[in-house]
């Protein structure tokens, strides 16, 4: 393989990292070729050549970022949430209490490696995107602030809007005076619009419990 010059080109480096990358995974000369649309004869070199040139071009071998499959609304509802409260200060920051469920999983996604430029990582064809089924796991819910983690609740069986009332009345909520904002500071209370936030009984224990006692309930999006 000819020596690196300076003016390789970017759609030339990445015919080489798919070369490469098909490589690793057992694929023939033959069909790393028709994939990449090159004679046979130039997939015949060393792989650790090849590597070299990539990192003489500033390309390194990284574990993609991982995100969540995202379409087009999920990414305009998380921009106009961050818009709406971009002119916000420090002080207002310390009074927001953001609220989840998630869980631990037995199954284990491996990373992929790809080779990419510095400063590159979260470029789409970069990343990659998790969608797991068939998942053994444990749910919990918990709660965070600007200065760190809450409590965090193991969730048994089936969750409901009933179960998720039960959470917040006897072990979300008192929490979050003692350990984080007290009387008489507000909270922002965040949560995302799941069915079971959303739902009608919810809304109205939140009613009922929460705008008397300066809490203040915000919503943003549920991916």
């Amino acid at each position: 393989m000819a020596a690196p010059t300076k003016d390789y080109s970017v759609e030339l480096i990445t015919q080489r990292g798919r070369i490469i990358g098909r490589w690793e995974r057992g694929a023939s000369t033959r069909d790393i070729a028709d994939d990449v649309g090159v004679s046979q004869r130039k997939i015949q070199c060393s792989a650790e050549t090849t590597r070299r040139r990539l990192r003489e071009n500033s390309i390194n071998c990284h574990v993609p970022a991982c995100k969540e499959v995202l379409n087009d609304n999920h990414r305009e509802t998380r921009l106009g949430f961050a818009l709406q409260y971009l002119g916000e200060d420090v002080n207002f920051w310390n009074h927001v209490i953001f609220s989840d469920e998630s869980y631990f999983t037995s199954v284990e996604v491996k990373a992929r490696h790809c080779w990419r430029q510095k400063g590159t990582r979260y470029d789409a064809e970069n990343i990659q995107e998790r969608a797991v089924s068939g998942r053994v796991r444990r749910n919990y819910l918990g709660w965070m602030w600007a200065y760190g983690p809450g409590e965090l609740v193991s969730l048994e069986g089936r969750f409901t809007a009933r179960e998720y009332i039960r959470v917040l009345e006897d072990i979300m909520l008192p929490t979050v005076r003692p350990m984080a904002i007290p009387d008489p500071h507000p909270i922002m209370f965040v949560q995302d619009r799941s069915p079971i936030h959303t739902a009608r009984i919810v809304n109205e224990w939140f009613g009922e419990h929460c705008y008397g006692r300066r809490v203040e309930i915000r919503y943003c999006t549920s991916r």
